[in-house]
């Protein structure tokens, strides 16, 4: 296995987004999920190429996709375009209730401020067992599948991390709440880590 945690720093940008049909940028679909009890909506973007080859594709799931997609997909394609990472399918996640997703549990000091908190592992559920087969269902993709998310986001990329290391290949933590909890996520990934096999 091998897993590669990264922690930076970026802006996030805005990208609209309709419930199905075409976008700017990839495709929108809602997809029901038994786990969630509701529908889900996530955009896909194929990157150059992919219509017109048979290849397989690594995979890139993203939280965020109000905020961090467009970004995101203008990035990894300059990046594979000057042959600095594989193209890869970029497949960004809309929050119905943001907080309750992408925490992994909850945190005595903001449960006043943040009730809904603590639903990550139900999301985290949600995207292993049914998201993920969807996707590669619907996509021609290879066995390599990164993560990425931001503050929360971030969060819960950790929690996925340390929980389910053999669902991705990496996973970038950007910026992530790192105080929830008493510091507890910094302190699960330092006792995991050890054990990884880091790129």
């Amino acid at each position: 296995m091998r897993v590669l945690a990264v922690v930076v720093s970026l802006m996030a940008t805005e990208v609209g987004a309709a419930a199905q049909g075409a976008i700017a940028m990839g495709e929108a679909f809602a997809v029901d999920s038994t786990v969630m009890g509701e529908q889900r909506r996530v955009v896909v973007w194929t990157p150059p190429g992919y219509a017109v080859n048979q290849r397989g594709y690594p995979v890139l799931y993203l939280t965020d996709a109000d905020r961090q997609f467009g970004h995101t997909v203008t990035t990894v394609e300059f990046l594979s375009r000057n042959g600095r990472m594989p193209p890869m399918i970029v497949v960004g996640l809309f929050n119905t209730d943001r907080t309750r997703d992408l925490t992994p549990y909850k945190d005595s000091d903001t449960d006043q401020q943040l009730p809904t908190a603590g639903g990550g592992e139900r999301f985290l559920r949600f995207i292993e067992t049914e998201l993920v087969p969807w996707v590669e269902g619907r996509y021609r993709t290879e066995k390599f599948r990164a993560f990425a998310g931001h503050s929360f986001g971030g969060l819960f990329a950790l929690h996925a991390l340390a929980t389910r290391p053999e669902l991705f290949d990496a996973v970038i933590a950007v910026s992530p709440t790192l105080a929830w909890r008493q510091g507890e996520p910094a302190k699960r990934i330092d006792t995991m880590l050890p054990q990884q096999r880091m790129l």
